[in-house]
Order: structure tokens, then C-alpha cells, then sequence
């Protein structure tokens, strides 16, 4: 009796000992795709940044090429009053451009992103038993 008890014992144990390893290596893979997600996040960030900042310098850009063009038109034509125009608005188009690069210039460099942990366990409800 004492033997049955302690093999069944020792069964219990051994089987423990395998879910608590299971569950290490699950939190172990929850916490790497964590940091996956977190990387992901940031590139999209960064991604969505870059674009918006593409799409503000090219706009004023193209607006200065082509009030370049048309200056040079004008010049052309001997039309001066009308190119003398056309590069005032050439030169407004620049100006939009200045507080841009003052915006991008106060961003912080090498600033310390501060980590949040995120439950990911609602991810995939059938981690929670074990059938990953």
C-alpha cells in the first residue's frame, strides 16, 4: 500500500515537473513573440513617420519645381514681372519647408523608450491549454 501510494506519488510529481516545464517554455515563447511585436510596432512607427515626412517635403518640392519651370517660362516670353511673381510664391513654397526641419531637429536623440508588458495569452486562447 505504501509503494502503490509513493509510485503514485512520485507520477503526480513527474507530471508536474513536465507542465511546469511546458509552461516555462510557453512563457518563454510568449515573451519572445512580445519582443517581436514590440520591434514590429516600432518599424510601423517609424514607417508611418518616414512616410509623412516624405509626403511634406515632396509637396513643397514639386510646388518649387514647377514654379521654377513656369519662371522659366516666363523668362523666356520676356514676361520678368510675371517670373518675378511666380519665384516670390517659388520662395513661399521654401518656407513651408523651415518649420519642418525645425519640428525634426527638436526631436529627441537617443531617447529612452520606456517598455510596457502586454498580455499576450488573449492572443491565442488555446495556449492557455496547453495545445500550441
Amino acid at each position: 500500500m505504501l509503494r502503490h501510494t509513493l509510485g503514485q506519488l512520485n507520477m503526480q510529481r513527474r507530471q508536474l515537473e513536465q507542465e511546469v516545464a511546458e509552461r516555462k517554455e510557453i512563457e518563454a515563447d510568449l515573451r519572445a513573440m512580445q519582443d517581436e511585436l514590440i520591434q514590429t510596432a516600432k518599424l510601423a512607427v517609424v514607417g508611418q513617420t518616414m512616410t509623412t515626412l516624405a509626403h511634406e517635403i515632396n509637396q513643397p518640392l514639386n510646388a518649387l519645381s514647377m514654379y521654377l519651370f513656369t519662371a522659366g517660362r516666363a523668362i523666356e516670353q520676356g514676361q520678368s514681372g510675371q517670373a518675378r511673381n511666380t519665384l516670390t510664391k517659388a520662395e513661399g513654397s521654401l518656407t513651408g519647408l523651415t518649420p519642418l526641419s525645425v519640428r525634426c531637429g527638436s526631436l529627441p536623440a537617443g531617447r529612452s523608450w520606456k517598455r510596457h508588458c502586454i498580455p499576450l495569452i488573449c492572443a491565442k486562447p488555446s495556449w492557455r491549454h496547453g495545445s500550441y
